[in-house]
C-alpha cells in the first residue's frame, strides 16, 4: 500500500520526499517535533498538541509560514490519504534553510503495547546521563533527541523496557519517552517544571484527571531515594497512555505489582479517550 507524506504543503509519496543536506534540522537538531495518537479517526488532543509546538517555536525563535489551523487540518488529511484510523502521528518542524521552515508529518498504523506491559508493569533502571536542569531546551521537544537515544539503548542492555533520568541535583526527573508518577500514601507526585521535565500533554490530562477524581497531587522535587519507597509509580505518554512500573534498578516498586491509584487513572484516561 502507498504511504503518503505530507512535506511544506504537499503530500508525496514516502520514497520521493526529500529536505536539503543543508536543513538545520538534519545539521543541527535544530527543531521540534510532535507524537500524537489517533483514535478511531480522532487526533487525541491535537489542539494542546499543537499548543505546546507553537509555544516552544515562539521561545526558540523558530519561525514558520503555516498556522496551527492548517497543521490541524493536515494531520487529519495525512490520516485520510493513508487510510487511516489508530495511528501514531509524527510532527516535525525544523528551522530549515535560510529561515525557511521545514514542516514533515506522517502517520501510520499504531500497534499498542502488550496487555502483558499494563498487567505486569514496566521493568526500568536510572541511567547513568543526567538532565541539565538550567538547560533551556529540556522544557522543548526538540530534534536534540541523542542523549535519550543512548540512554534507551542502555536501558535495552540491562534488560529493561524503559530508562529514567536524574538531574544534576539527584532528582528524579523523567523517563526516555516519558514522564514519571509516583505514589505515596496515595499522594500523587510528579516532578516540577523547574527540575528540568518536559511538559507533557499526557502529564496534564493526568494531573486534571487526579484532581477531577479528588486525589492529593504534588509537583515538587523527587529525591532518587524516593522512588525505591514508593507504593506506586508510572510513566505517561501519548502512545503509551497510563503505564505502570513495577522495578526500578532491579527492586520492586511497593509490592511489585500494578497499584490502585495507577489503574484508577489509566481507567480514567480510556474514558476520555474514548469520549474525544
Amino acid at each position: 500500500m502507498k504511504e503518503y507524506i505530507y512535506l511544506n504543503g504537499t503530500y508525496v509519496l514516502k520514497d520521493e520526499a526529500k529536505i536539503s543536506v543543508f536543513d538545520r534540522g538534519f545539521l543541527y537538531g535544530d527543531g521540534l517535533f510532535e507524537t500524537m495518537r489517533s483514535y478511531d479517526g480522532k487526533v487525541f488532543k491535537l489542539k494542546e498538541h499543537l499548543a505546546r509546538l507553537f509555544s516552544s517555536l515562539y521561545e526558540l525563535d523558530i519561525k514558520t509560514q503555516i498556522s496551527k489551523a492548517q497543521l490541524e487540518d493536515a494531520v487529519y488529511e495525512i490520516l485520510e490519504v493513508n487510510n487511516l484510523k489508530d495511528a501514531y502521528i509524527r510532527l516535525t518542524v525544523s528551522r530549515g534553510v535560510d529561515e525557511e521552515s521545514t514542516v514533515v508529518i506522517f502517520a501510520r498504523y499504531f500497534s499498542p503495547y502488550s496487555d502483558l506491559l499494563y498487567r505486569e508493569g514496566m521493568k526500568t533502571i536510572i541511567v547513568k546521563a543526567k538532565r541539565d536542569q538550567h538547560s533551556k531546551i529540556v522544557k522543548h521537544k526538540t530534534l536534540n533527541f541523542l542523549s535519550n537515544l543512548t540512554a534507551r539503548t542502555e536501558a535495552a542492555e540491562a534488560g529493561v523496557d524503559e530508562g529514567i533520568f536524574l538531574n544534576y541535583n539527584d532528582d528524579i526527573v523523567e523517563g526516555t519517552v516519558s514522564n514519571i508518577f509516583i505514589v505515596i500514601n496515595k499522594v500523587l507526585t510528579t516532578p516540577a517544571l523547574e527540575d528540568g521535565i518536559l511538559p507533557g500533554i499526557t502529564r496534564m490530562i493526568v494531573i486534571k484527571l487526579a484532581k477531577e477524581l479528588s486525589l492529593e497531587v504534588e509537583e515538587r522535587s523527587i529525591k532518587k531515594e524516593e522512588i525505591f519507597t514508593a507504593d506506586e509509580c508510572f510513566l505517561t505518554n501519548s502512545l503509551m497512555e497510563v503505564m505502570p512500573v513495577t522495578s526500578v534498578n532491579f527492586q520492586k516498586i511497593g509490592k511489585g505489582c500494578v497499584g490502585e491509584v495507577t489503574e484508577l487513572l489509566s481507567a480514567g484516561y480510556k474514558r476520555l479517550v474514548n469520549e474525544c
